[in-house]
């Protein structure tokens, strides 16, 4: 039996259809539709029997309007069995994009009863609509094949396994799908941008129960990459040479969409670009060139942002800040804002050099004045700091540079003290969590680490460094996610008094140990008053359910 159809699944075409198969179109219809009363329609209840398989039952509701709640119902019995009848070509295709080629669906529908007497007057009888599934036995993957119209390229295809199309594993309509496009996207990484799958053959063999697919491909002509045309608009920022550095073009390479791709990637997330798109020539051209077209659309340069939050340790508080995405015309980016609340007050610059000296490596300068408040101590601070940032690899970042710190500090331990110290701040870390803003997966491990160094003779030095990780599980489904945090660090080579309580260890807090207050959970002195610690180690467990699309709640411990 040949297959065809696919605009989003396999039909398969039947010997013959049952009576109940022929979807109800006669006169007799029509009259009703004329003849029923305007009401608001029929209550009735739908269900299939015959599918144990909850994935296929879904998928099976999913395609037939009689379960689509968002349709008005029918108006009359009559309609709704028409209705029903409707369904039963689309729910014979979903049973064979699964393999179920033997599959017969028929169709119950009982017109409701009056309720009795002594029933409650708000309970309102419905009519029962029941598809009845009989699906047969699965089909699997048999005979596979794969030839070319014209020249064979010589390229190494993916396998029956890497299709997923194992000989004797089930039949899955989506299988083919994707290996449609599997087959294409392997020739195009391998100098073919022209090559497309001419004939798709699918035979269902109902003598083995198996599905046999033989595909015939055409790679068309073999290319290089041409010249490269970029469209820009007239109020562009970006330097032309910069540009130029980001784009890299492999012009005389082999073509390869995956390149494509890895440029137009390199290009969204340099954060310069809302936009680009890229369109080939129609033919190779001579020495097998092909010219690309690449249309770019620049972000705005500027934001201003301004918000406010409430917090039950931190109290009321707001942020304004303002931002240059493209300050000198090569991605750099320049920030400034203050960020206040009842305990925190802070106003921050900061500046961002890309490609610094290298393609994978940043300079990230800062600068800040703060004023902290907690119950523990209180601080007025200057921090400057200078660090470069390097990746290596996808999942790896490190970095070191230069820093600065003046703190006036006064906390029940020392008093009131002043402190005037460098440092090399040094991190390293690893990041393969699935987002940055909200992790459905992967991890975040990094380690900080400093040695300050005192600029007032009286003044001791020490060694500084925290080790944190977190780590982001899905519990069946991304809406549920297991997220876990630990934290370890320590302070080494000074006396507890001789360190600015601005530098110590504190817990509690949002972020930290809920339940405590802000910076409150550490050692206590004779007056039981909060002075920090050498050394920490803290925790926490979040089970986060996103019941809805922008709502979901989080239970902590």
């Amino acid at each position: 039996m040949l297959l065809a159809s696919w605009p989003t699944l396999i039909q398969a075409a039947s010997d013959g259809m049952s009576p109940d198969q022929v979807p109800a179109n006669s006169n007799a219809d029509k009259e009703q539709l004329d003849d029923a009363p305007q009401a608001h329609g029929v209550r009735f209840e739908a269900s299939i029997t015959g599918i144990e398989d909850d994935d296929l039952r879904e998928l099976l509701q999913s395609v037939a309007k009689t379960f689509d709640t968002t349709i008005p119902p029918p108006v009359s019995v009559p309609l709704l069995e028409r209705r029903a009848r409707e369904d039963l070509e689309p729910l014979n295709t979903a049973l064979h994009s699964r393999g179920y080629f033997r599959s017969r669906v028929s169709i119950d529908v009982q017109e409701p009863t009056e309720p009795s007497a002594k029933a409650s007057k708000s309970k309102t009888a419905s009519a029962q609509v029941t598809f009845a599934i009989t699906p047969g036995p699965r089909f699997d993957f048999g005979k596979f094949d794969i030839a070319y119209e014209g020249t064979d390229p010589g390229v190494t295809l993916p396998s029956r396994a890497d299709l997923d199309m194992v000989e004797g594993e089930p039949f899955m309509a989506t299988v083919l799908l994707k290996a449609d496009a599997r087959l294409v996207r392997e020739l195009n990484d391998n100098g073919y941008p022209f090559a497309k799958v001419v004939d798709r053959n699918v035979i269902v063999d109902f003598g083995t129960d198996s599905v046999e697919v033989s595909y015939r491909l055409e790679a068309g002509a073999k290319a290089v990459f041409g010249e490269l045309t970029v469209q820009r608009g007239d109020d562009a920022h970006v330097e032309q040479a910069y540009l130029d550095k980001l784009i890299e073009w492999p012009g005389g390479e082999t073509y390869s969409r995956a390149k494509v791709e890895d440029i137009r990637e390199r290009l969204l997330t340099s954060g310069l670009f809302s936009a680009a798109d890229f369109t080939k020539a129609e033919s190779v051209g001579a020495e097998d060139r092909l010219a690309m077209t690449l249309t770019l659309t620049e972000r705005l340069r500027r934001t201003f942002r301004i918000g406010g939050s409430f917090s039950t340790d931190l109290g009321p508080g707001g942020v304004i800040g303002w931002e240059n995405r493209n300050l000198q015309g090569r991605g750099e980016v320049f920030t400034a804002g203050v960020d206040a609340n009842f305990v925190n007050k802070t106003a921050q610059v900061g500046y961002l050099k890309p490609r610094f000296f290298h393609d994978r490596q940043r300079l990230r300068l800062h600068a800040a004045l703060s004023d902290e408040r907690p119950d523990a101590f209180t601080s007025q601070s200057i921090d400057i700091t200078a660090v470069v940032e390097r990746d290596l690899g996808d999942n790896w970042t490190v970095g070191g540079g230069l820093g600065y710190t003046y703190q006036i500090v006064d906390d029940a331990l020392t008093g009131s003290r002043n402190f005037s110290l460098l440092f090399v701040p040094l991190f390293a870390q690893r990041d393969t969590r699935s987002d940055l803003l909200d992790p459905l997966g992967g991890s975040l491990v990094r380690l900080d680490a400093a040695p300050f160094r005192s600029l007032f003779a009286e003044r001791s030095s020490f060694n500084r460094y925290v080790l944190s990780g977190s780590t982001y599980f899905p519990l069946g489904t991304e809406r549920l996610i297991l997220a876990m945090r630990l934290r370890f660090g320590q302070i080494l080579q000074a006396d507890l008094e001789e360190i600015p309580a601005r530098e110590r260890f504190f817990a509690g807090g949002g972020g930290s140990v809920r339940g405590y207050e802000y910076k409150t959970l550490s050692d206590l002195d004779s007056d039981g008053d909060p002075i920090g610690g050498r050394s920490l180690i803290d925790g926490s467990a979040e089970l986060r359910w996103r019941f809805l699309e922008d709502w979901g709640v989080v239970a902590f411990a």
